[in-house]
């Protein structure tokens, strides 16, 4: 297995860097024994059955709730089966997003367990564990979706861990200079991307080799997306930046307005355009459309709340919701507001279209809302009475 370390010159230039403007480090890497394992960062995997994917599995509903446990139904609501792992302490899906692949899932908690599940009956493939004890908070705001058969998941111990997704096994990690990683990364053209609190870093997806490190002036909390030829991230505070993806030199900074920051994981990308929703220090976020070519305002749109919790491109229009539960519906085009109005069960997951019909999970439950009736109806009854946030619960239809 490969460990990559950084040159210690690296080290130190990165270091002088974060202190300047913006400039970019190129990286060197070197094998050997750089990784030394800790109760705090050594993984271990477990096999219980050779992992099969089988895409003859139809008509299905996962819904991952706040509380952790991953939940199968039937078309007809019928409870198929329920995850819930018994060998963790603190049972919460820490906003990890799981993904469905022929017949497996891909999941992971917030004290660093890594599952590939058997969607038809919630047996486990294999188990993975990052760190030592159940009680450390370890596996933030990950997506569990495999490129090139491989899991590329950021620690809050400060490893990036690459994990092969047939058998759950460790393939390489590599040291990050912080511990902050609650943003997903992403891969692209056998390239990783990680926004490593005020630098971005990529590397070889299949070796670990280090390419690249630039350092910011504001941590960059802000999921990395592609946009055309462009790799696209937000700081934690109101610039989002286009960096090119073989050196991450800068194309263009585009600045929120002056009341709006923050976009996390709240961005979308779709025919050379941006989507955003925002923070707002006043009682209106704001969601944005960028030209994702030159970085210019094509439009934005005020919605009633402090914060955009969720948005999602569909028929033409920006669907989401703010942290108070208000949806709304926004023409792509020309970003004018077509609907908003608040929601009687906040939604807390991602949307599900089906004709005119949207689907979320909710403390009540799984819940339909007919856009042109504007009628709320609980399908499942839920009891999540205690969700942490916005959008900390998943849902994924199976047709």
């Amino acid at each position: 297995m490969k460990k990559i370390i950084l040159n210690s010159i690296v080290l130190l230039i990165s270091t002088f860097v974060l202190a300047q403007d913006i400039e970019e480090v190129e990286m060197t890497s070197d094998e050997g024994d750089g990784f030394i394992p800790t109760a705090e960062n050594m993984y271990s995997a477990q096999t219980y059955k050779k992992l099969v994917y089988d895409n003859s599995i139809r008509d299905l509903l996962f819904i991952n709730d706040d509380k952790g446990a991953l939940t199968a139904y039937s078309n007809e609501s019928y409870k198929r089966w329920r995850f819930k792992p018994k060998d963790t302490v603190r049972l919460h899906n820490g906003r990890n997003k799981f993904y469905y692949k022929d017949g497996v899932i891909f999941t992971a908690y917030l004290t660093g367990y890594i599952y590939a599940l058997d969607a038809k009956d919630g047996s486990v493939f294999w188990k993975g564990k990052i760190g030592l004890g159940q009680g450390k908070l370890r596996l933030r705001g990950q997506i569990l979706k495999p490129y090139d058969n491989k899991l590329y998941i950021t620690s809050e111990n400060g490893l990036i861990y690459v994990i092969n997704a047939s058998n759950g096994e460790l393939i390489w990690n590599y040291k990050l200079a912080y511990n902050y990683n609650h943003i997903p990364n992403l891969v692209h053209n056998g390239v990783v991307y990680i926004p490593n609190a005020p630098y971005v870093y990529s590397l070889e997806s299949k070796t670990g080799k280090a390419l690249y490190q630039r350092g910011f002036k504001k941590a960059m909390y802000g999921k990395p997306v592609v946009a055309g030829e462009h790799i696209v991230i937000a700081n934690d505070s109101r610039t989002i930046f286009s960096l090119a993806p073989n050196n991450l030199d800068i194309n263009w900074e585009f600045q929120l307005d002056e009341d709006d920051y923050k976009v996390g994981d709240k961005i979308k990308t779709e025919d050379k355009a941006i989507y955003l929703g925002t923070y707002s220090k006043k009682d209106k976020a704001s969601v944005y459309k960028i030209n994702a070519m030159d970085g210019t305002k094509v439009w934005v749109a005020k919605i009633q709340g402090k914060r955009v919790a969720y948005i999602s491109i569909h028929d033409n229009a920006i669907y989401g919701y703010t942290e108070n539960g208000n949806i709304f519906k926004i023409d792509k085009i020309s970003g004018k507001i077509e609907k908003t109005l608040p929601l009687k069960n906040k939604p807390i997951s991602n949307f599900h279209y089906k004709d005119k019909t949207i689907f979320y999970y909710t403390k009540a439950g799984f819940v339909s809302f007919d856009i042109q009736k504007e009628k709320e109806d609980i399908l499942i009854s839920g009891n999540n009475d205690d969700a942490k946030s916005s959008s900390s619960s998943q849902i994924h239809v199976l047709k």
